[in-house]
């Protein structure tokens, strides 16, 4: 019965501590708002919404996607730069869903 028991506190802990350190993904398209083709290369900056320091990057593939794993639940910043547009800037929250989509993002030249 001991054994159990403890079996069953050790499972509990390790379930709960799991939810703790969630992580999610965020994902979209980058594409031109005039022309509406797909922009590669474009830097896609994370940013913390309390102090603005850097949590992760990445660049949009061919395809204008992009794709950030491993980002821990909080509220954020998005940062879209790319020479010859206009800076896209969006403030979102992690946490209601594992996985963010920003679908489809219009950039505008400058």
């Amino acid at each position: 019965m001991l054994r159990k028991l403890t079996i069953l506190t050790i499972t509990f802990c390790l379930l709960t501590m799991a939810g703790y350190n969630q992580h999610y993904v965020l994902e979209g398209n980058l594409s031109d708002s005039l022309a509406n083709k797909n922009k590669a290369n474009a830097v896609v900056s994370i940013l913390n919404r309390d102090d603005s320091t850097l949590v992760k990057f990445t660049r949009s593939n061919v395809s204008g996607n992009f794709k950030l794993n491993g980002l821990p639940k909080g509220n954020y910043i998005l940062l879209v730069t790319i020479p010859k547009y206009a800076d896209y800037v969006e403030l979102f929250e992690l946490g209601t869903s594992e996985i963010h989509d920003f679908k489809k993002i219009h950039l505008s030249t400058k």
